[in-house]
């Protein structure tokens, strides 16, 4: 059976699961595990690393049967029988320069510069459902339920390039301080968020909900 090994760039929340992904070390494209399970997230089984969840840097191998033909996300690979096992972890002073190289230049974010992508449109194929970008003027918001939903909506504010972005936050870091803060928009300072020199956020295309895939921030890397 095949296996990647990739530096992790997002564990995000979905579901009761997890959804995890990173740039491979070998390959040094995007790689995303997923189950057969609902929406395809990963239980505790497959991403627990000795017990604990993997963390934004760590550089993990995963064992894998190969890609699943999602037009819509075609990073998506099919997880193994084996969870994740740690192979190293990237120094956070030199995580910058390794991932410049990987940055995905604006403004327009999976192929427009809205919140989503066309159900119909991402199903054709789109060429990426995973981005790394660095983002300009970046606050978090945790909005009172709209348009009809029972439950608060976190958002991550940002520019990039120019272009204003307003999308779903997914970060499992972010989003409890969010929460314990209340309704309202902070920047990170506010969250007790350290940012450091650089800051970086991996974008995830979504699953198809109300006929788009919609964009989500998935991870923010607060770097030196």
């Amino acid at each position: 059976m095949p296996s990647d090994e990739f530096i992790v760039l997002a564990c995000s929340l979905k579901k009761t699961g997890r959804c995890v992904a990173g740039i491979s070390t070998r390959t040094k494209q995007w790689v995303r595990p997923v189950s057969t399970y609902d929406e395809g997230q990963l239980g505790p089984y497959q991403y627990l690393i000795d017990g604990r969840e993997p963390k934004l840097l760590d550089i993990v191998e995963c064992e894998h049967q190969g890609p699943t033909g999602d037009p819509a996300q075609p990073e998506n690979v099919l997880v193994g029988d084996e969870p994740l096992r740690l192979a190293g972890r990237v120094d956070p002073d030199e995580a910058y320069e390794r991932l410049t190289p990987h940055l995905a230049e604006g403004p327009e974010l999976f192929g427009n510069i809205g919140a989503s992508v066309p159900e119909a449109e991402a199903e054709a194929g789109v060429a990426c459902s995973l981005a790394l970008i660095e983002p300009q003027e970046l606050s978090f918001e945790l909005r009172e339920p709209w348009g009809g939903r029972s439950r608060a909506s976190p958002r991550a504010h940002f520019e990039l390039d120019g272009c204003a972005y307003d999308i779903g936050l997914t970060d499992r870091i972010v989003r409890p301080r969010l929460f314990k803060a209340g309704y309202g928009i902070y920047s990170p300072a506010d969250l007790d968020i350290k940012a450091g020199e650089h800051t970086l956020l991996t974008a995830s295309l979504g699953g198809a909900f109300k006929q788009a895939h919609w964009k989500l921030a998935a991870a923010v890397v607060f770097l030196p």
